[in-house]
């Protein structure tokens, strides 16, 4: 913390207004009651210490703006800044930049408000869908002060945090209300202190959370990133969001002190595991006398937390469960290692003391490593009754064995399509995140394979790798589709005969569809990873196999139900709504040819991954017309 107090104090000495001779107003600068832009701006770029945007009688309609370094900008009483109608058409467009900026302050007096026009982005008639229609979008700044403002209605965040990074800033008495996707969105900052502020009543478009830390990148950071005595509330999903993807180069630093969490659509949501490959991310979370209470989902979710990554540290944290349906805390994961790195110090839970604490769905095979701290419930009456951490770790001893789980390396040289095989077109699946389609072709033959984006926030633009049969990239095409229910169509040419592999990734729900028969979806490396799709998939069992084994992940909160049949039709495994990994696991006699099984998913909520166990040939087909064998 001394390291943020140094800055604070560089801050105050560059900025102060005393050194400042120099002021002007924006109303000097003749503002038109229909387009402010231009005076705003102009009062700004005028090199002036001081810019007070002043009441001019009405509000201030204006396109982007742009902020400069060296600079107090002070919106003072009664002032509105709104964001034009009928503008801001790009998604990426934001109400105010702060780009590459040193030294800067931007503060507000009385009820001054900047805003945008969050119900018309959200018409789709009018706007093309996004969640980057930010209110303030901050880049590569440094000794920044944000305060005293009331930020609303965008089409994105109230404030972003991109890269590159932003060191030392301070956002202080703001309220950040009724945004689309979020209140903040931290994805790469150092020195950032957030005191005083009200992130309140997110809603729109996932993760629609009070503030979100999700650094994307490696080189991105959270570094001694703070939130003190602040007020988290009405947020449609997650009142806080640690969501990072990646194996960052520098540990994470995140400490919130003496926050309010409640009436929000879920609590604290730690999604710090780091990449599925990559050695767990490291770093600190800390949360100090924070009170948590939540009515849908748990108030303290841990979500892929792994042993030897980050440590998360409560010190004197209340839990007030007592009017909400759902235990407290929920851990799940889809890692093969163990969940560790908790110490919940003196933590309360205010809930019956007969009601469950814990919830933890299918783990797979991780299990639970020794839970730091103490945890007591605390009845209506009084009575209290410390929690037997030790037994519930004791409970979760994980499986070793599955910890070996792998796909079977695959040659796509050896495959042809079955005898018969005719090719169906219709496709259930929905990949999100990365596909793998395969497909058999002749050559001289041009097959159509159509993209279909069957689920989508707005435009859809992703490239698609082409490899041919011998492993090399052949082409790549840069699919794009302008809204959802769009499609592309990509002439595959085959140049020689065997099976092609087209490879993309995307954040929408794609279906990938071909006429011609041979083809199929690739469950190697994390996994086929589906979206929204119930679906029958058939893979084929070799004849010598005595036992299949099958990893299906439903992410937390977003369940569905398994069934596996043999090719008799008879369901040999099973499991209804369940959220978290789960290994169906089916002993077999050896048989006389290759079997085609069938793997059913349903009731299916959102997200979800498949993984076929070596030795399974790790290939779904959508259809048994489509169905590759072995040569």
């Amino acid at each position: 913390m001394l390291l943020w107090r140094q800055a604070v104090v560089l801050v105050a000495a560059v900025v102060t207004p005393a050194v400042w001779a120099q002021t002007v107003k924006v109303t000097d600068f003749k503002p038109d009651r229909v387009d402010a832009t231009a005076a705003l701006q102009a009062a700004i770029d005028s090199g002036a210490k001081v810019v007070l945007v002043d009441d001019p009688g009405f509000e201030y309609l204006v396109e982007t703006i742009t902020f400069k370094g060296d600079q107090e900008v002070v919106f003072q009483n009664n002032v509105r800044v709104r964001a034009m109608p009928g503008k801001f058409l790009a998604q990426g467009a934001t109400l105010f930049r702060i780009h590459n900026v040193k030294n800067l302050v931007v503060r507000g007096e009385g009820n001054a408000e900047l805003t945008m026009n969050k119900a018309d982005y959200q018409d789709a008639t009018r706007y093309q869908p996004a969640e980057w229609r930010h209110t303030l979008s901050m880049r590569g700044s440094d000794q920044v002060v944000i305060r005293d403002l009331t930020l609303s209605n965008s089409g994105g965040d109230g404030i972003y945090f991109g890269a590159p990074g932003c060191t030392n800033v301070r956002l202080e008495n703001l309220v950040i209300t009724d945004h689309h996707r979020q209140g903040i969105s931290v994805i790469s900052a150092e020195n950032l202190l957030i005191k005083h502020c009200k992130l309140i009543n997110t809603s729109g478009t996932p993760p629609a959370a009070g503030i979100d830390f999700e650094p994307n990148q490696a080189r991105e950071f959270a570094v001694n990133c703070v939130l003190e005595d602040c007020d988290i509330y009405g947020n449609q999903s997650y009142a806080v969001h640690f969501a990072i993807p990646k194996t960052l180069e520098r540990p994470i630093s995140i400490v919130m002190r003496d926050c309010r969490i409640y009436d929000n659509g879920g609590g604290v949501h730690f999604n710090a595991g780091g990449g599925y490959d990559e050695e767990p991310l490291q770093g600190t979370i800390d949360l100090i006398r924070c009170t948590i209470s939540t009515p849908q989902h748990s108030a303290v979710t841990f979500y892929s937390h792994r042993v030897g990554g980050v440590q998360v540290r409560f010190q004197d944290c209340v839990i007030d469960n007592r009017a909400y349906p759902r235990a407290p805390f929920m851990m799940a994961t889809k890692h093969l290692a163990d969940i560790g790195g908790i110490d919940l110090g003196k933590m309360v839970v205010l809930q019956a003391l007969d009601r469950p604490v814990f919830l933890i769905p299918e783990l797979g095979a991780a299990g639970l490593q020794p839970i730091g701290g103490s945890l007591t419930v605390r009845g209506d009456d009084g009575q209290e009754q410390a929690y037997d951490l030790a037994a519930l770790v004791a409970r979760y001893p994980g499986l070793p064995a599955m910890r070996r789980f792998a796909s079977a390396p695959l040659d796509l040289a050896s495959l042809r399509p079955a005898p018969g095989a005719i090719g169906k077109a219709a496709n259930p699946v929905l990949i999100r995140r990365v596909g793998k389609f395969v497909q058999y072709a002749t050559a001289g033959q041009t097959i159509d394979i159509t993209f279909l984006a069957a689920w989508a926030r707005g435009s859809v633009k992703f490239p698609v790798k082409v490899f041919s049969p011998s492993g090399k990239q052949v082409k790549e095409v840069k699919v794009e589709i302008k809204q959802e229910g769009g499609e592309y169509v990509l002439p595959l040419v085959a140049a020689e005969t065997g099976v092609y592999t087209l490879e993309f990734a995307t954040g929408a729900g794609i279906k990938v569809m071909s006429p011609a028969p041979g083809q199929g979806f690739l469950t190697t490396g994390k996994g086929l990873s589906m979206f929204r799709c119930n679906s029958d998939l058939y893979f084929n069992v070799p004849a010598d196999l005595r036992a299949v084994t099958v990893e299906v992940i439903a992410e937390v909160g977003e369940s569905l139900a398994v069934e596996l049949y043999d090719e008799a039709g008879v369901v040999r495994a099973s499991q209804d709504s369940f959220v978290g990994t789960k290994y169906l696991t089916v002993s077999r006699e050896p048989s006389a040819k290759t079997e085609l099984w069938r793997l059913k998913l349903f009731k299916v909520v959102e997200d979800h991954y498949i993984r076929l166990g070596a030795p399974l040939p790790p290939i779904v087909f959508t259809d048994p017309a489509n169905r590759l064998i072995l040569e």
